[in-house]
């Protein structure tokens, strides 16, 4: 079967069609706890992410604030509360620093 999709021409393997590319509508990504790891995540992310703000969410908002101040309005996007970060992202990442800190 596979000698039936590949055939030689000018000494060059071919195959019958190509697929095209995937277009990157881009995924909304998200950081909930702007804790030591969490602040430099998002940071990092934010600064890799082109085609759509990062959005954050904190237990104390002046953290996500001082994170949008740092990096312009642009790139980071707060989230009132982790309903709305959740419910506004296609990938979230969740950085806490113990098992009490979400459960509240």
């Amino acid at each position: 079967m596979a000698d039936a999709l590949l055939s030689v021409k000018d000494g060059r393997d071919s195959l019958p069609y190509s697929r095209p590319t995937t277009p990157d509508h881009g995924h909304r990504v998200g950081v909930y706890g702007l804790g030591a790891i969490g602040y430099n995540v998002a940071r990092n992310l934010a600064n890799s992410l082109s085609h759509l703000p990062l959005v954050v969410y904190n237990r104390s908002p002046a953290k996500s604030e001082k994170l949008a101040n740092e990096l312009g309005p642009n790139k980071i996007t707060i989230a009132q509360n982790p309903t709305e970060l959740v419910n506004s992202c296609d990938i979230m990442y969740a950085l806490f620093s113990s098992k009490l800190t979400h459960t509240g």
